[in-house]
C-alpha cells in the first residue's frame, strides 16, 4: 500500500466512503506527487461540505471519463464534480459544462481563479491559500439543483 492509498483509506474511516473503488486509489496514484496531494485536498474538502451540509446526502465516489468524480445521486441534490487536470496539466475542478456554475464562479471569483472553458476551475496551489472561495464553488455545485431557483 503506498502513501495514496493509505491517505485515502484513512479519510474513509472518517465515514466518508467505505467502498471506495480501487479504480479511484489507482487514478489518485496516477499523478504526480503534487498534483495528487492538491487533488486529495479538494478531495477531503468534498467530503467536509458533505458531512456539514445534510442536504446534500450521501456522496457517490467513482470514476467518470476516467476521472475520479463525485455525484449526489441518492438526494440529487447536485452537480458532477470531476478532479483532475486540465489538458495543460494543471489540477482543477471540473463542472458539468451544461449548468452555468463556472459563468457564476468567474462572476463570484475571476479576482481568483483561472477558468478553462464552461468546465474547469483551475486550482490554485496551495489550495489552502483559497480554501474559503472553493468551499463556496464545491458547496454551490454540490447543491446546485436545491438552489437553482436562487440564482
Amino acid at each position: 500500500m503506498n502513501n495514496t492509498t493509505a491517505k485515502i483509506e484513512k479519510n474513509n474511516s472518517a465515514g466518508n466512503n467505505e467502498n471506495l473503488p480501487h479504480i479511484v486509489v489507482q487514478t489518485f496514484d496516477n499523478y504526480p506527487a503534487q498534483i495528487r496531494a492538491t487533488l486529495l485536498e479538494v478531495r477531503a474538502l468534498i467530503f467536509q461540505i458533505q458531512q456539514d451540509d445534510p442536504n446534500i446526502g450521501e456522496l457517490n465516489e467513482t470514476l467518470r471519463w476516467g476521472e475520479v468524480s463525485y455525484l449526489t445521486e441518492q438526494s440529487k441534490s447536485g452537480s458532477m464534480i470531476r478532479l483532475a487536470t486540465t489538458r495543460s496539466g494543471e489540477p482543477a475542478v471540473f463542472f458539468h459544462c451544461g449548468t452555468l456554475l463556472i459563468e457564476r464562479f468567474r462572476g463570484q471569483y475571476g479576482h481568483v481563479f483561472d477558468f478553462e472553458a464552461n468546465r474547469a476551475l483551475k486550482l490554485n496551489v496551495p489550495v489552502s491559500e483559497t480554501i474559503v472561495e472553493l468551499k463556496d464553488c464545491l458547496t454551490q455545485a454540490l447543491r446546485y439543483k436545491l438552489d437553482k431557483d436562487q440564482h
